[in-house]
């Protein structure tokens, strides 16, 4: 059944070695997967990046030299990728990434705008209710 593409704005074709995967058209669950050999920010929000390659940058160079037909793509005979092994889930890394860069944003904002009056001490906050948790089905990605 098809579900819809997933993008993460924070995970880039921003270095050589970048997977990802490349849709067949918008919501059709097929695709051609792939691994960058550079920087590629034209394919990012287009195709989901979904890892990085940590090990094994001799073999992608040995990749990088094979042989293409007229699409760029590697002779199939030549070329198979026989097994991989997923060792850190990216989406973590990038939620401490973008973290970080809304802590400093809000750190360089304080610092720059004009004096704010001091804050109420606790006692004469008005009570505020606990924000409600969202129900339903959740969605959870694992690589």
């Amino acid at each position: 059944r098809p579900f819809p593409d997933e993008f993460d704005s924070r995970l880039t074709h921003d270095a050589r070695g970048v997977l990802a995967y490349a849709s067949a058209g918008r919501d059709k669950n097929k695709s051609q997967f792939y691994i960058t050999f550079a920087p590629c920010p034209h394919l990012d929000n287009q195709h989901t990046v979904f890892g990085r390659l940590v090990g094994g940058k001799d073999t992608l160079g040995h990749i990088e030299r094979l042989p293409v037909d007229r699409d760029h793509r590697p002779h199939r005979d030549e070329c198979r990728i026989a097994s991989a092994v997923v060792f850190v889930d990216p989406v973590p890394e990038a939620d401490r990434i973008f973290e970080n860069t809304i802590t400093q944003a809000r750190a360089s904002r304080a610092s720059s705008s004009s004096p704010r009056r001091p804050a109420q001490p606790p006692e004469s906050r008005p009570a505020r209710a606990a924000p409600a948790l969202a129900s339903g089905p959740h969605s959870v990605a694992t690589v």
